[in-house]
C-alpha cells in the first residue's frame, strides 16, 4: 500500500469519526430539557452555640469521591430532574 492510499484511508476514517461524533452530539442536544427550579433547600434556623460549632469543625471529616457515597436525600437535593444520565 502506497503512502497516499493509507493517508487517504487514514483521512477517510478520522473524518467519518467526526461526521459520527456531531451527529451525536446533535442528536442528544434535542433530548435535554432546560434546569427548571432549583429545590428549596432548608436550613435549621436555630443558631449554634461556640461549643457546638468547636466539637463540630473538630470532627472527623473526609473527602466524598463518589456522589454514591453521600445520603439519597442529599444526592435527591443535587440531581437536576429530567436530565437524562449519561
Amino acid at each position: 500500500m502506497s503512502r497516499k492510499s493509507a493517508l487517504f484511508w487514514v483521512l477517510l476514517c478520522v473524518g467519518l469519526l467526526a461526521v459520527a461524533a456531531i451527529s451525536v452530539a446533535h442528536l442528544r442536544k434535542g433530548k435535554v430539557t432546560p434546569l427548571g427550579q432549583a429545590p428549596r433547600i432548608e436550613y435549621p434556623s436555630e443558631t449554634m452555640t461556640q461549643l457546638a460549632r468547636q466539637e463540630f469543625l473538630q470532627g472527623s471529616f473526609s473527602f466524598i469521591k463518589d456522589m454514591q457515597d453521600l445520603p439519597p436525600s442529599v444526592v435527591g437535593a443535587f440531581t437536576e430532574q429530567g436530565v437524562p444520565a449519561w
